[in-house]
């Protein structure tokens, strides 16, 4: 089986590595599902319980199941599993190792084919099938990583990288730029959406155009204040906005204030809230989300929620 690893993940302190593996596997339950797994497990020559945790709709169309294995020979780590499936086809399945089960990553090594993941693939492909979305009065708010409370007296903006200009932008030269309203829908990736938000900030393109990015830089990898993380394509990056106000009001905290990304054309986790550094790269590497196989664009239109290859 071939499959993808990342290792050395500051998003995700505690795991050692996560093996993505894309496959294309009917099933009816998930008793199936399972024993899927167990088989790929006892391949690698491992011996554990496999256990339920929990599934979560993602979209219409997919859902994501977790999955606990605790290993024979392991007193209280286990390895997550998570199952990505699209109608009743699995498509994805993610190992999550902790740095306590680095036997465990030996023994799966063993029984895999690891290779390099390569965006340009999912970036340049066909779109997927269409992914109902609902739609709900006010949005949900995450903050998986806690709230950090940043005052506007405090905030910067460091943008660095493959640039002309290295920048390091406060809030009060973000307030004498020219600024742009709209009103947009916002769309979460497991599947509700809110009707026009209204958002007033600064544009991304002002951003490239004072940074100046070399023609190398293909990807923007996007951190805020509380170590979230997001990465986007370049051309994505500049059809965004800084985002200042929402309605007449600064933006509160629990929306990212007092300045958030907001990508119209991405899904919700492309949209770092409390915005604190851009790096321009050549190089992709997964944010948060990405590490658990969520797509490198994230393309609404395309319904592009999880890595296809």
């Amino acid at each position: 089986m071939l499959c993808y690893k990342t290792t050395g993940m500051k998003e995700w302190p505690g795991i050692l590595a996560v093996y993505d593996c894309p496959v294309n596997v009917v099933f009816n339950d998930v008793e199936d599902v399972k024993s899927y797994v167990e088989g790929i497990l006892r391949e690698a020559g491992l011996e554990g319980v496999l256990e339920f945790s929990s599934n979560e709709a993602i979209g219409s169309r997919t859902v994501l199941f977790r999955l606990h294995f605790k290993p024979d020979a392991s007193a209280r780590e286990y390895v997550g599993v998570r199952v990505v499936a699209v109608d009743n086809v699995v498509t994805r399945v993610l190992f999550v190792v902790p740095r306590e089960l680095e036997g465990v990553s030996s023994a799966l090594e063993s029984g895999l084919t690891i290779g390099r993941y390569n965006p340009d693939k999912d970036v340049s492909g066909a779109a997927q099938v269409p992914d109902q979305q609902v739609y709900i009065p006010y949005p949900v708010i995450y903050a998986v990583k806690g709230i950090p409370r940043v005052q506007p007296s405090e905030w910067y903006l460091e943008v660095a990288g493959l640039v002309e200009n290295s920048l390091l932008l406060r809030y009060n030269d973000l307030v004498k730029m020219p600024m742009a309203s709209i009103t947009t829908d916002f769309h979460c990736v497991t599947g509700w959406s809110v009707r026009s938000a209204r958002l007033k900030g600064v544009e991304t393109r002002l951003i490239t155009e004072l940074a100046k990015p070399l023609r190398e830089a293909r990807w923007v990898y996007i951190t805020g204040y509380d170590d979230y993380s997001a990465i986007v394509p370049v051309d994505e990056f500049s059809k965004g906005i800084l985002v200042l106000y929402m309605g007449d009001k600064p933006l509160p905290p629990e929306h990212g204030g007092p300045v958030r990304l907001f990508f119209p054309g991405l899904y919700g986790w492309k949209s770092v809230k409390w915005v604190k550094r851009l790096e321009f790269t050549s190089e992709y590497r997964d944010g948060y989300w990405e590490v658990m196989g969520y797509h490198p664009r994230g393309r609404v239109e395309n319904s592009e929620r999880f890595k296809r290859f």
